[in-house]
C-alpha cells in the first residue's frame, strides 16, 4: 500500500505578531512600575547629574545591542532558502549545516580568550566585522565564499553570546555607575533583543 506524505507549512498568523508586541510592550511599562514598589533603590535617590549620565550610557548601549541583535538575526532567518538561491543541493546545505556547527564549536572555544585579551569592546567590533563580511561574501556566488560565510555568522553567533553583556558590565563599573541598576539594564537588553528578532522575522515574512 501507497503511502502519501502531505507536506504542510506552518506559518505564523499576522495577528501573533500583534499579540507578541503588545506583550513585550505590556511588560516593558509594567516592569518599571513593579521593580520601583519592591525595591528601596530608584532613579530618584541620584542627582540629576548622575541619572543623566546612566540613561545616556542605557541607552546607547541598548541602541548599538538592537542593532548587532537585528544584523545576526537577519543573517541567520532563511537558512536552507538561502542556501537553494545559490544553487546548492539538500545533501551540500546539510553538509553546511553539519560542518559549520563544529567549525564555530572549535573556533569559537577562542572567543573568550580573544575578549579576556583584547578587551570586550574589540570582540564586539570582531561580531561586527565578521557580519560585514559574510553579508560581502554572500553577494558572491561561489560555493567556497558561502562556506565561509557561513561560518563567519557561526563564530559571530559565539561572540554574541557573551561579548555584549561582558561590555556592559565593564562600562558600566568603569563609569562608576550603581551595580544595583545592572538588573535594569540586563533586562532591558533581553527585552530588546526579544523585540529585534521578533521584527526581524516581521520583516522577513513581509
Amino acid at each position: 500500500m501507497a503511502v502519501v506524505i502531505e507536506r504542510e507549512e506552518w506559518e505564523i498568523p499576522s495577528s501573533a505578531y500583534y499579540l507578541l508586541f503588545l506583550s513585550c510592550f505590556a511588560s516593558l511599562f509594567s516592569f518599571p512600575f513593579f521593580s520601583t514598589r519592591s525595591s528601596p533603590f530608584s532613579l530618584h535617590s541620584f542627582d540629576h547629574a548622575q541619572a543623566l549620565s546612566f540613561l545616556r550610557f542605557q541607552r546607547g548601549l541598548l541602541l548599538v545591542y538592537s542593532l548587532a541583535s537585528v544584523t545576526g538575526s537577519l543573517q541567520m532567518i532563511y537558512g536552507e532558502v538561502e542556501f537553494m538561491r545559490f544553487g546548492l543541493s539538500r545533501d551540500q546545505i546539510a553538509l553546511i549545516f553539519s560542518v559549520v556547527p563544529a567549525v564555530s564549536l572549535f573556533v569559537g572555544s577562542f572567543a573568550g580568550i580573544f575578549s579576556d585579551i583584547k578587551g570586550p569592546r574589540k570582540a564586539c567590533l570582531l561580531y561586527c566585522m565578521l557580519h560585514l563580511f559574510a553579508g560581502m561574501l554572500k553577494c558572491v556566488n561561489w560555493l567556497p565564499f558561502v562556506w565561509i560565510a557561513s561560518a563567519f555568522v557561526a563564530i559571530a553567533s559565539s561572540l554574541f553570546s557573551f561579548c555584549f553583556e561582558t561590555w556592559m558590565v565593564t562600562e558600566h563599573e568603569k563609569q562608576g555607575h550603581r551595580k544595583d541598576l545592572l538588573t535594569d539594564t540586563f533586562w532591558r537588553m533581553t527585552f530588546f533583543e526579544s523585540i529585534s528578532l521578533l521584527g526581524s522575522q516581521v520583516l522577513a515574512t513581509c
